[in-house]
């Protein structure tokens, strides 16, 4: 079966984002000059933890650490989300398809 697993995930955090009491905090910058942010709510401590372990994302590989590495053994071996199926990761979708030009 195929689905949209991205606007799934889309969807998903869109939901968190409205929660009352959202605040993030940037600590970091990409390879593009894009901030990277840990954003939590009053009812979720840290939104990307929520991502992964719900199966919504995947934990980003830093130099061979996984940020979320135990939420997402946790969604893999319960098989939410993503992993209740196959899929393609997001790096190597992003190998076969161009990024936009901003």
């Amino acid at each position: 079966t195929v689905w949209a697993c991205g606007k799934t995930a889309r969807a998903s955090l869109e939901l968190m984002l409205l929660q009352p009491g959202l605040t993030c905090f940037t600590d970091a910058t990409d390879q593009y000059g894009r901030s990277i942010a840990n954003c939590s709510t009053a009812s979720t401590a840290d939104i990307g933890a929520a991502q992964v372990i719900s199966g919504m994302a995947v934990s980003h590989d830093y130099f061979g650490i996984l940020d979320y590495g135990e939420e997402e053994d946790l969604a893999q071996n319960s098989k939410r989300g993503i992993w209740a199926g196959a899929f393609i990761s997001p790096a190597e979708w992003r190998k076969t398809h161009a990024r936009p030009t901003e």
